[in-house]
């Protein structure tokens, strides 16, 4: 939630946050032991994500376009067109 907190202290709006749009910015994992006859789990060292794709991405201050987002991840007030602002990611 850090890249989040800091679009959002500089005003901009990603507006199409989704699970396709975020990565993650380091692959790195280990094998930990699985249980009594399980398999090996794998362990994130470090999991850090990050957003991509800002082609929609709106700052403060500048027209805004609907509609938002991809349908199935739209915030409420975007779906009954109440406005959306910083708050709709």
């Amino acid at each position: 939630f850090e890249q989040l907190r800091v679009l959002q202290e500089h005003g901009c709006t990603h507006t199409d946050i989704k699970h396709k749009n975020c990565c993650l910015a380091d692959g790195s994992y280990f094998l930990a032991p699985g249980g009594p006859g399980g398999e090996p789990s794998v362990v994130l060292t470090d999991p850090v994500a990050k957003f991509i794709d800002y082609g929609n991405a709106t700052l403060q201050g500048e027209p805004r376009t609907y509609p938002i987002h991809t349908k199935q991840f739209r915030a409420p007030e975007v779906l009954i067109n109440a406005g959306w602002g910083l708050p709709s990611d």
